[in-house]
């Protein structure tokens, strides 16, 4: 099964971290609210997601590219270019 996500707004009611990144991305208890969604999905065995997006789609976008590194934290050397995963 397919659960289709509206995620378009600007969202102009929230507050001052909403100015910076789009609505699905506004944090509750340290994860994206979209995040909490397809999870409360994923729960009742949606897992196939379809993110119909239009401000900011980028951000969006890069945060589904990069959620591996969204979930870990790095350290990087530049002395000696190495990184060390946490």
């Amino acid at each position: 099964m397919k659960a289709i996500i509206l995620a378009g707004g600007r969202g102009t009611r929230l507050s001052e971290g909403a100015q910076s990144k789009p609505k699905p991305l506004v944090e509750a208890n340290d994860r994206p609210l979209i995040w909490h969604i397809m999870q409360n999905f994923s729960i009742r065995g949606v897992n196939d997601f379809v993110i119909l997006s239009g401000y900011k789609s980028l951000q969006i976008l890069e945060y589904f590219a990069n959620f591996w590194f969204h979930q870990v934290n790095l350290t990087f050397d530049l002395a000696t270019p190495s990184q060390e995963i946490h």
